[in-house]
């Protein structure tokens, strides 16, 4: 599951779960491949059913509770009733660690309590449920924001080298509009990982919503460099356009956001629950892009 073969691990779990019926764990790693494959009504049916069955044991497991919140938002369209689930997900698995520390201190066992692979899907899960943009100077942070900084912190305190925890939390940063934070976390990460092409876009973010066009326009170079792939990407698009932009070059911007219209799923409708940040990029492109043709009176 963690190496994203969804289709061979479901077939392990199957036969897990055909030895023994009652096996809640098998089940709930059965209805995760599910949701990885995309069987979400596949998924669905199965949750309501382990749901039956763990009632009967007393007691649901964290990640049933995670799994629910997953398809709450997924299958039901309630993304509220998707967060309520994901903060009582959070709030028992950190209770379960804050147990295993208290019983054994800093262990392995303590460690293998916290399931730090765990933590970075239920961050992921949160990231869904909070805006693309910085919030306003100023403004309240949001709930999910803040488990996000929360469980972020946390989890790259006890594994300073956890590189995808330090990347979430900069981000989580930049969204609490924390600039300097989460720069001095991209720098912590890029000292343990020197080729990171999404922490480099980020980096890009960060700097063009402090106006450093220059550090900007770097910053995508290098996120280039670390990976080709990122030009495939909205995101991509999107940075280079408001580099463009800040340095005036008109035509070259113009150009730019013709080509992303080329780009896969740049057509797509966005989908309820989706990713923010993917829907952010596609709306920012196509704004830009009439802005673009409004300029030079062109239909």
């Amino acid at each position: 599951v963690m190496q994203g073969a969804h289709s061979d691990a479901a077939i392990a779990f199957k036969a897990a779960a055909s030895l023994d019926d009652s096996n809640v764990a098998a089940q709930m790693g059965l209805v995760e491949c599910l949701l990885g494959l995309n069987s979400v009504k596949d998924a669905w049916n199965r949750k309501e059913l382990l749901v039956d069955l763990v009632a009967s044991m007393g007691g649901e497991p964290v990640k049933l509770t995670f799994l629910s919140a997953v398809l709450a938002r997924i299958k039901e369209k309630r993304i509220s009733e998707g967060l309520k689930r994901l903060d009582m997900c959070r709030k028992a698995h950190l209770a379960a660690y804050d147990t295993a520390l208290a019983a054994t201190g800093p262990s392995i066992d303590a460690l293998v309590s916290l399931d730090p692979q765990f933590v970075l899907q239920v961050v992921e899960e949160y990231m869904l449920h909070v805006s693309a943009e910085p919030i306003s100077a100023g403004s309240a942070v949001p709930p999910a924001l803040s488990a996000m900084v929360n469980l972020t912190d946390m989890l790259t305190r006890v594994l300073p080298g956890c590189t995808q925890g330090l990347f979430c939390l900069a981000r989580a940063q930049y969204l609490q509009a924390n600039f300097d934070a989460a720069l001095h976390t991209l720098n912590m990460l890029f000292d343990r990982q020197d080729s990171h092409a999404q922490g480099q876009l980020l980096r890009a973010q960060i700097y063009l919503a402090t106006g450093d066009t220059q550090a900007a326009e770097q910053a995508v170079a290098s996120a280039l460099a670390d990976d080709m792939n990122v030009q495939k990407t909205t995101l991509y698009f999107l940075l280079k356009a408001k580099v463009l932009e800040g340095k005036g070059l008109a035509e070259d911007q113009l150009a730019l956001l013709e080509e992303a219209l080329q780009l896969q799923g740049m057509n797509k409708v966005a989908k309820a629950g989706g990713s923010a940040a993917d829907t952010f990029a596609r709306a920012n492109i196509y704004s830009m892009l009439i802005g673009s043709y409004m300029s030079y009176d062109r239909h």
